[in-house]
């Protein structure tokens, strides 16, 4: 079972990036991911170094919850990807909503396409009544904090990982 894809947000035209030539400029859309993105979503997984087959990313798409993948697209190719997860806390007065992973074309960045999809993922947290957005991102994506930083993102705390056994 697939997600409903619905039009969130249209975001500025993008403009393809390609050695000495001009591209046109394209319409960009922001909108739930459906099953039939999965080979789409999962040449942009295994650019985050995280490989995942179709098969394996309709497998995920099927058991989170509907809303939680937002994709850009744009002419029907998807540029852009973003997970988003919103967490009653006990410690706040009001759920967290937290961006898992968010990952864009390697030609299509620096045209705004994550912004897009983070500007997506507030509204959501907002009306789901999220009193703070943050975002986990790998130690090594320095870039990638660079850009949260630019966005307003700020660090608060520590996140620790261990790997659990199957």
């Amino acid at each position: 079972m697939g997600h409903v894809g619905v039009a969130l947000a249209k975001a500025p035209r993008m403009r393809k990036k390609s050695a000495g030539r001009t591209t046109r400029e394209a319409p960009m859309v922001i909108r739930e991911a459906r099953s039939d993105d999965a080979r789409s979503l999962a040449e942009l997984v295994t650019q985050l170094e995280h490989p995942a087959t179709p098969a394996e990313i309709q497998q995920r798409l099927a058991v989170l919850p509907l809303g939680s993948v937002l994709v850009a697209e744009t002419d029907t190719e998807i540029v852009g990807c973003l997970t988003l997860h919103v967490t009653p806390v006990l410690h706040r007065a009001g759920p967290v909503g937290r961006i898992t992973m968010l990952i864009v074309r390697e030609d299509m960045r620096g045209q705004g396409i994550g912004q897009a999809l983070v500007e997506a993922a507030k509204q959501r947290f907002k009306l789901r009544g999220c009193v703070l957005a943050e975002v986990t991102s790998n130690l090594r994506l320095k870039p990638a904090h660079a850009f949260y930083e630019r966005l307003g993102f700020r660090k608060t705390s520590w996140r620790f990982g261990k790997q659990l056994d199957a």
